[in-house]
């Protein structure tokens, strides 16, 4: 395998790290159904003893686009368009895609650490949090969230056991679905959610992804939330809604 062939391997290897293990945000409700999607923002990978950093680009999808003149145009892949957009061959005029920009390889480094929040302690991220939820609510004309420590309890360590046991889903191996954990750990709800995020460094980053993914703000905009709890942990962020 020359040289050539070697590098088309490796950044297709890493577009499938980037597009399954970087920044995933996930949503789960319950009444009525409970899901879950990705969201990718520009980020810096290792693959091997070998630094990545990749631009990730938007482009808009014009008449007589394929997503082989498209991956002609922009010098990268058709597998990689279609992992990073979660796509078939199926697209139209309009459409936003994410297409793989420049490529930068620099010298071999320790594997890529993950950095927490910067500034603040994780009440005042809080705080900020649910100030960035009701503004949302507030322009959509729902009321406004309290703050609840019992429910931030659960959501603290819902980030805890995430970044402990090394799983980033609703379902946690100690706890089970959001809804379990909250019934043990004595919250009672008639309606209940949860938004889970991670590799973002501000509340206010978060809270962009979260409102950039429809299914993340059904949740915070939801009218029948009364009460919010967040969790923070490192770069892993969960928000837990109920309504008594």
């Amino acid at each position: 395998m020359n040289r050539k062939q070697l590098f088309v391997v490796l950044i297709t290897v890493l577009i499938l790290v980037i597009a399954v293990m970087y920044v995933r945000v996930a949503d789960a409700t319950e009444l009525p159904r409970i899901s879950g999607v990705s969201n990718i923002s520009p980020s810096e990978s290792y693959v091997g003893l070998y630094k990545f950093d990749i631009q990730l680009t938007a482009y808009t999808v014009k008449a007589g686009d394929t997503l082989w003149s498209i991956a002609v145009r922009n010098r990268t892949t058709v597998d990689s368009l279609r992992i990073l957009n979660r796509v078939n061959d199926l697209i139209y005029p309009g459409q936003k895609l994410t297409v793989p920009g420049t490529v930068t390889v620099t010298s071999a480094k320790p594997a890529l650490q993950q950095q927490p929040p910067a500034g603040g302690t994780v009440s005042s991220e809080a705080s900020q949090i649910l100030q960035l939820v009701n503004a949302e609510r507030a322009k959509a004309g729902v009321a406004p969230l309290t703050l609840s420590p019992e429910l931030s309890k659960v959501a603290q360590e819902k980030a805890r056991d995430m970044v402990d046991n090394g799983y980033f889903s609703h379902t946690s191996p100690t706890y089970g679905s959001p809804f379990d954990m909250m019934r043990q750990f004595g919250i009672s709800y008639s309606y209940a959610g949860e938004n889970i995020a991670k590799g973002f460094t501000s509340p206010a980053t978060v809270m962009q992804g979260w409102i950039n993914s429809s299914g993340h703000r059904a949740n915070i905009l939801n009218p029948n939330y009364t009460q919010l709890g967040v969790g923070i942990k490192g770069n892993v962020w969960v928000q837990q809604f109920i309504k008594p």
